[in-house]
């Protein structure tokens, strides 16, 4: 990330830890967070279950990135974000989820700088541990989803959890019985305002 060189290194040396990286992962991650290499460098990092982890230092992360954009622009702040989050999705796939604030997911839409099935998959699982659901949550996870069922089905194979892999199946469920029972949502994209109790679905 740019303009961080004073503080980088204690706060690459507290990510790196929380995620607990060997050696030569943290080297990758280090030159992708830094833009020296592409997303393919992610591909040495084996997945682990990060859902155990305190993600207070992580959303502090994300948090600093949000408040410098309103100096450094949004463009360049878009990329660190972004890099971030494929960081975090390659250790722990949607297990990061309590990691990333929702504004993350609202300011990399539409997502060009994130692969759109990713943010999908982790905004998904967010959305779907919640006891009750309104429809405007369902909207985000479609959103990002481009409002394409196929991107919510690959999102699906993503999610290690049996049980939060049922919660975005449900989603799906939910949006493609939606478009069939409403015009309107034909029309506008919109799903009708309802409030459903997730983890109560079949």
């Amino acid at each position: 990330m740019t303009n961080q060189k004073e503080s980088r290194p204690d706060k690459w040396t507290e990510l790196f830890s929380l995620l607990e990286l060997s050696v030569e992962e943290q080297k990758a991650a280090e030159a992708y967070l830094d833009g020296k290499e592409g997303i393919q460098v992610l591909e040495g990092i084996s997945f682990r279950d990060i859902s155990g982890i305190d993600p207070k230092p992580v959303k502090q992360m994300f948090n600093e990135l949000i408040r410098k954009k309103e100096k450094a622009g949004l463009q360049p702040v878009k990329a660190d974000m972004a890099r971030l989050f494929q960081l975090l999705f390659a250790r722990g796939k949607a297990t990061c989820h309590e990691m990333v604030p929702t504004e993350i997911f609202r300011i990399l839409r539409p997502t060009e700088w994130a692969d759109p099935v990713r943010m999908t998959a982790t905004h998904g699982v967010s959305i779907g541990a919640l006891s009750y659901l309104h429809s405007y949550w369902i909207e985000s996870v479609l959103e990002l989803a481009g409002n394409d069922p196929e991107v919510i089905k690959q999102a699906i194979t993503l999610v290690e959890d049996t049980f939060e892999k049922g919660d975005l199946s449900c989603l799906l469920t939910i949006f493609t019985q939606s478009i069939k029972k409403n015009a309107s949502c034909q029309l506008s994209g919109r799903m009708p305002n309802f409030f459903l109790p997730m983890r109560s679905l079949p």
